[in-house]
């Protein structure tokens, strides 16, 4: 009983006090450009480093998580504005009643049927296509020939041939007969050729372009590229069209545009996995670069304007000034992370433009020089 109630009673040891005063300095600098100045002089190096690469990572986050978030099949097919969602819903339609089909198979596309299904849309004795066009009918009786916004062209780049899905693609966009490599249109004036400015889906062994071009002329059109290797094994381009059609998605309706516009979407975004992954970690790599450059140039800063003969930091040393944008770079960081997500176009440089802001107001009040005049 004795001893129990004397360990109760014990009081707890109080924190020491260097310990306490080191903490209340470490999160003052959080908020403090004074305690930035007197951490950076007295704390440790490492303590610093650590803190100025968590700032690195932390600002990081929203960009990171934002590409990865993207979804190209969403950006690209999803407004009805465009003559695009309407020709894969005729594509589909096309490879279901000629038995034809594009089948992914050990990360390549191969083709079923798919000569015989363009040779059934001409007669027996005339020269099949090349490649599968849809063109609507016009809008009005009176509506210009050049009316081709709508028009929609699928064109597969064989195993047989001799050229790159890349040079297959460079082809179709120059206006070129993509088999031959000869203009399919007429030369301007100036023997220039007009530009490609047609819906169209261009099919590779390895990979595929998509096309998208808005009706109004004057307006840019929309592309990707994406990769088959992306894809389960088996997986059917015929299926899209097939999988959408239900009884509140029949043939001929706008419910069943809509359900294959859907399964395109999911489709796109698939395809552009791995190129997605690539480029986010890329840029992420150019921006962490970036970021440790900049804090390395404003320690720099700092280091040069405490060199006035009237500043009575100019006994700082290089090291030091370093030091005092490593420690000023956390709370920058924490407010980019929190900024990031909120206005989203301007994620990639908050953190810059949160500690540039940091450093000029820490270079004009807490390490300005003395006023030898006396204001």
């Amino acid at each position: 009983m004795s001893n129990s109630k004397k360990k109760n009673n014990k009081q707890r040891k109080p924190m020491n006090p260097e310990t306490k005063a080191a903490l209340k300095t470490g999160f003052g600098t959080l908020v403090s450009n004074d305690m930035v100045v007197k951490a950076a002089r007295e704390w440790h190096w490492w303590t610093p480093v650590i803190l100025a690469v968590a700032s690195v990572v932390v600002a990081l986050v929203p960009s990171f998580v934002l590409g990865m978030k993207a979804d190209v099949g969403s950006s690209m097919l999803g407004s009805n504005s465009y003559g695009a969602e309407n020709g894969l819903v005729h594509f589909g339609e096309f490879l279901e009643k000629n038995n034809a089909d594009f089948l992914v198979k050990g990360g390549k596309l191969e083709a079923s049927g798919w000569e015989a299904a363009l040779k059934s849309t001409v007669a027996a004795d005339a020269t099949a296509p090349q490649w599968f066009t849809y063109t609507p009918a016009k809008t009005s009786e009176n509506a210009p020939d050049t009316e081709d916004h709508n028009t929609f062209e699928v064109f597969f780049n064989g195993p047989e041939s001799t050229i790159s899905d890349s040079d297959f693609r460079t082809r179709v966009r120059a206006n070129k007969n993509p088999y031959t490599d000869l203009y399919r249109v007429e030369a301007n004036a100036d023997a220039t050729y007009p530009a490609y400015r047609t819906n169209a889906l261009i099919l590779g062994v390895d990979s595929f372009q998509f096309l998208k071009f808005p009706a109004n002329a004057s307006s840019n059109g929309a592309n990707f590229v994406g990769k088959f290797a992306d894809f389960a094994e088996g997986t059917s381009l015929k299926s899209l069209y097939t999988t959408a059609i239900s009884e509140d998605a029949a043939v001929g309706t706008v419910a069943l545009s809509t359900a294959v516009s859907k399964n395109w979407q999911s489709f796109f975004a698939q395809s552009y996995v791995s190129t997605k992954v690539s480029a986010v970690w890329q840029m992420t790599g150019i921006m962490a670069a970036v970021n440790v450059g900049v804090v390395l140039l404003f320690g720099l800063v700092l280091f040069l304007m405490t060199r006035g003969k009237n500043n009575p930091f100019r006994v700082v040393t290089f090291w030091e000034s370093m030091k005092m944008s490593f420690w000023a770079s956390f709370s920058p960081a924490v407010l980019a992370l929190a900024f990031g997500f909120l206005f989203t176009q301007y994620a990639s440089f908050l953190f810059v433009v949160l500690l540039g802001l940091r450093i000029m107001w820490m270079s004009m009040r807490s390490l300005r020089p003395y006023d030898v005049a006396g204001k």
